[in-house]
């Protein structure tokens, strides 16, 4: 799951990249998007949202309560290695 995870993030950090325009309009006590942070598309949060489903978040989330997590080491080392095969 958590390498899907990272294969999601890093495809919407690429599909994001070249995207310019508009920064939308905060809302009452919303925080200004950063600088150099690009806001998701709707067609890109639609992506992301089919990528992952529910009953595969839910299934993990359980067998992470059952058997525990993972340490911070080994998530960025997931991380690391999804990134250098992109």
């Amino acid at each position: 799951m958590l390498d899907k995870v990272a294969r999601c993030a890093l495809a919407l950090k690429d599909q994001g990249a070249g995207q310019t325009g508009p920064t939308p309009a905060a809302g009452a006590g919303a925080a200004p998007i950063p600088s150099g942070v690009v806001p998701l598309t709707p067609e890109l949060l639609e992506w992301a949202r089919q990528q992952i489903n529910e009953e595969e978040i839910v299934a993990t989330l359980r067998d992470l309560r059952a058997n525990g997590g993972l340490s911070s080491e080994e998530v960025l080392s997931a991380l690391d290695d999804e990134a250098g095969r992109s």
